[in-house]
């Protein structure tokens, strides 16, 4: 409860006891046969119902209806008047105050102490134990005499006689033989003829004051009030005042907090059934207001990079909009943003090999990316032929460049790289994107050509091309044969030579071949461990006829280009060797 609530159930209290002394002096009540007394309590107890009245005057209000009907909506706000956060935060606003970690009204209680006496607190809310009523500062009984029904009246009984409450109305009595009259106990067989003062009314013998509330204006029954308020009475119709806490809602007495109508609720929202705000179709609750559903209530709620500011999105400075990112400002959004040749890959403008992300079980060392835009490849590369192998820019992959080995008959237009480790190496991976001129360029035949050789130690893997070539072992057609193959091979001093070719079958039947004019994505891979000997090209993985075998070996080269060429010309763009150890 709080001091201001408090200090008006003080003030209801002085009030009645006032009322009180008026009535019954300062010692026990007295019965007093002359008119002028009973006048003066008459009136003492009126001018007590006055100043109740007066009191809760703020609270009282003609009777009306609910007339919102409830919004469908899981979002539940609070009123305007009342700004607790939506959030379990214990910072609470001026109107609010901290209870058990949570923000309250600050007219609510939040333990019994803040209530009248006798009372509990549930919900925040006091309340009186079942047959009582609050009257000032205490809970009264609804069956006592002194506070019967709902009011804080004591009832009046006539002179010679006593008063109860039964059914929480105050029923006069008079000693047997007698019966009540106009506020006195007379001979039961006597002529009731008296007459009540001004402003009051008979009621079974007893004058009743017209404004008090135990019967009101000529009524002799109490007057019915709803739960949670105090009865009043104007000398003509009952009313009721709302308890501390609470406020008029037509004819029902609702927590201060909770709302009465659409404009107890902030835009967007509406009352509903149960005496809160809630959010309409379209809206969600975002602190104490509704806002639309597609808009940002806090900056959690947006991208990286960006902070809510008016219900919007909005990128942080040195940020920009890049579709639903946020990038820094000197990033790029699409290549168009980039250089001749560049590509915009992760918002960074950068060549192909800029994209690329070395494997981790690949050391530095061991890597080699060439996408040619800068130009050709230095150490640790060697050229066999360096007017044999040139840019072209006519012809690209990713532009501007890609790398053409064109050679004449007998001719040797390769790329060399030699490379050492600490550790045998276990695999090498050679990928790139090969873009072979047409077949008919192929002159003379039979012929054939080395494209891409991998070697560890002594013993060599090659990925070769034949055209209508006699070059395969123990393979039917080995004398005519058109498509890719492998060839594998070693020289190791300590042993004999020994050659093999192998045959390239593609996964649907037939020889693996390129596709000549485009660009054929390549990987071709050996590993120590099996001795295979893997060639995928646009996705689909050949399968060879042998297996090889390599040593172990801390050494070995990586070899491509055109190695004898034909009169034939190939193109390679984004290349990337790996090492593995």
């Amino acid at each position: 409860m709080t001091v201001s609530s408090y200090s008006a159930w003080k003030i209801r209290s002085a009030v009645q006891v006032a009322s009180l002394v008026v009535l019954f002096g300062c010692t026990a009540l007295e019965p007093s046969g002359s008119a002028s007394h009973e006048d003066a309590r008459v009136g003492a107890a009126a001018d007590a119902d006055a100043g109740r009245s007066s009191i809760d005057g703020g609270r009282d209000m003609d009777a009306g209806q609910r007339g919102d009907s409830a919004v469908a909506s899981d979002s539940a706000v609070t009123p305007d008047s009342a700004t607790a956060p939506l959030d379990s935060g214990l910072t609470c606003s001026a109107s609010e105050r901290p209870c058990d970690g949570a923000c309250i009204s600050r007219d609510g209680c939040c333990t019994a102490r803040d209530c009248p006496s006798g009372a509990s607190c549930d919900g925040n809310v006091c309340g009186c134990p079942t047959g009582q009523h609050v009257c000032g500062d205490r809970c009264a009984e609804d069956s006592a005499p002194e506070t019967c029904g709902k009011s804080c009246t004591p009832c009046q009984a006539p002179t010679g006689g006593s008063v109860a409450c039964a059914s929480g109305a105050c029923a006069p009595s008079c000693p047997s033989g007698q019966q009540a009259c106009a506020g006195a106990c007379i001979a039961a067989n006597a002529s009731c003829t008296g007459q009540c003062p001004a402003n009051t009314h008979d009621c079974s013998g007893v004058c009743i004051a017209n404004n008090s509330v135990a019967g009101c204006g000529t009524a002799c029954s109490a007057c019915s009030v709803p739960a949670q308020s105090n009865a009043t009475c104007d000398g003509t119709q009952c009313g009721f005042s709302c308890l501390p806490n609470y406020k008029r809602c037509g004819n029902a007495c609702i927590a201060e907090a909770a709302c009465c109508s659409n404009a107890d609720c902030q835009a967007n929202a509406a009352c509903g059934a149960t005496g809160a705000c809630a959010c309409a179709s379209g809206f969600k609750a975002c602190g104490n207001a509704c806002i639309p559903n597609g808009a940002c209530c806090s900056d959690t709620e947006c991208q990286g990079n960006a902070t809510c500011t008016a219900g919007a999105c909005q990128c942080k400075n040195l940020f920009r909009a890049c579709g639903a990112e946020c990038i820094p400002g000197l990033g790029c959004c699409s290549v168009a943003e980039c250089g001749t040749g560049q590509l915009c890959s992760n918002h960074q403008c950068s060549f192909w090999c800029g994209t690329q992300t070395r494997a981790a079980n690949v050391a530095a060392a061991d890597y080699q990316c060439m996408d040619f835009d800068t130009g050709l490849p230095a150490s640790p590369w060697t050229y066999s032929d360096a007017a044999s192998t040139k840019l072209d820019t006519s012809r690209a992959a990713t532009a501007p460049n890609s790398l053409r080995a064109a050679e004449v008959e007998n001719g040797n237009g390769v790329l060399t790289w030699n490379f050492t480790g600490a550790t045998p190496a276990s695999s090498i991976t050679f990928a790139a994107q090969i873009s072979p001129d047409a077949h008919s360029n192929l002159l003379p035949d039979p012929v054939t050509a080395d494209l891409v050789c991998l070697t560890i130690g002594y013993t060599h893997a090659c990925l070769s091309y034949g055209f209508k070539a006699s070059i395969l072992t123990n393979d039917a057609d080995s004398n005519n044969y058109t498509g890719l193959y492998l060839s594998w091979s070693t020289n190791n001093p300590s042993g004999a030579a020994f050659t093999e070719d192998c045959a390239l079958r593609a996964p649907g039947g037939g020889n693996m071949d390129f596709q000549a004019g485009v660009w054929n994505d390549t990987v071709f891979k050996i590993n120590r461990s099996d001795g295979s000997m893997n060639v995928t090209i646009g996705g689909k993985t050949a399968t060879p006829v042998c297996k090889g075998g390599f040593d172990t070996d801390t050494n070995g080269q990586v070899r491509y280009g055109l190695y004898p060429g034909w009169q034939w010309a190939v193109n390679y763009d984004n290349v990337v060797v790996s090492v593995a150890r």
